[in-house]
C-alpha cells in the first residue's frame, strides 16, 4: 500500500511538474477576429482582438503604459493602439470602441470600414522573439484564417 501511494505520489508530482512547464512555455498568441456588422446602420467590419492578459501587461510595460487592472478604458485604449501598430492593412484605419476583461483574456473591440484587409499581423513582435497572430476573417469577402508568427510573415492559411 505505501508503495502504491509513493507511485502515485511521484506520478502527481510529475504531471504537477509537467503542467508547470507547459504554462511556463505558453506561445504568446493574439487571435484576431473580423466580422461584418454595422454601427449606426452604416457597414462596417468589427475588429476583435483577444489577448492574454500577462501578454497584454507586457506589452502595456515594455511601451511605458500603466497596467494596474486591465480593467480601465485608458488601458485598453492603449492597448488598442500598440496593437494596432503591429497590424498591416490594405490601408484602412481602425477605430478603439471598447474593451473587456474576460477571465485571464483582454477582449479589445475596434471598427474599420467594410473593405478592411489584414495583410500582416505582427502584435506581440515588439515584446516576444517567438509569437502568433491569428487572423479569422469572417467577413463576406474574406472567409479565410491567417496565421503569422515571427516576423509577421505568413505561415499558414485555409
Amino acid at each position: 500500500m505505501v508503495a502504491v501511494k509513493t507511485i502515485l505520489g511521484a506520478m502527481g508530482g510529475l504531471l504537477l511538474a509537467f503542467t508547470a512547464a507547459a504554462q511556463a512555455h505558453r506561445m504568446p498568441e493574439v487571435y484576431i477576429t473580423l466580422e461584418d456588422s454595422n454601427l449606426g446602420g452604416e457597414p462596417i467590419t468589427a475588429v476583435t482582438l483577444r489577448l492574454h492578459a500577462e501578454d497584454a501587461i507586457v506589452l502595456l510595460s515594455a511601451n511605458n503604459q500603466p497596467a494596474n487592472n486591465l480593467e480601465t478604458r485608458e488601458e485598453h485604449k492603449a492597448l488598442a493602439q500598440l496593437s494596432v501598430q503591429g497590424l498591416t492593412t490594405n490601408g484602412e484605419t481602425l477605430s478603439f470602441l471598447g474593451g473587456e476583461v474576460d477571465g485571464r483574456a483582454i477582449l479589445l473591440y475596434l471598427t474599420a470600414s467594410p473593405t478592411l484587409k489584414v495583410i500582416d499581423s505582427a502584435i506581440l513582435s515588439t515584446v516576444y522573439d517567438q509569437w502568433t497572430n491569428h487572423v479569422m476573417d469572417r467577413t463576406q469577402d474574406g472567409a479565410r484564417d491567417l496565421v503569422f508568427t515571427q516576423g509577421g510573415e505568413l505561415n499558414h492559411t485555409h
